[in-house]
């Protein structure tokens, strides 16, 4: 514990200002903060260079005009002729014609 007699007094530190306390208190901070500059630089934004070292992404093996689900978000038409515009049409007559009972016990085979 410290005893009043060895504590300062409150007169002497009178003369100084709010703003000489924050001004020595900012220069202790930059002076701990020192031994960190001294380090290797790192980058820390993405460049260029980052994009075309990464390989291009696939997702699943189907290609987009190939999945089912291509208009989940509503961006485009719901109308059959929207449809046609996208996607293959290869024999689906053929599976309109088989009718919706032989559609149905595909899948369960």
């Amino acid at each position: 514990m410290i005893s009043r007699a060895a504590a300062p007094s409150t007169h002497s530190f009178s003369h100084i200002t709010p703003r000489t306390l924050h001004t020595a208190s900012t220069v202790s901070s930059h002076a701990a903060r020192e031994p960190r500059r001294q380090r290797q630089q790192q980058r820390g934004l993405a460049t260029v260079q980052d994009a075309a070292a990464s390989p291009p992404r696939t997702y699943g093996g189907l290609k987009d005009q190939d999945r089912i689900f291509q208009n989940l978000y509503g961006h485009h038409g719901a109308d059959l002729k929207t449809a046609m515009k996208y996607g293959d049409w290869y024999r689906t007559k053929d599976i309109v014609l088989k009718g919706h009972d032989w559609v149905w016990t595909v899948p369960g085979v």
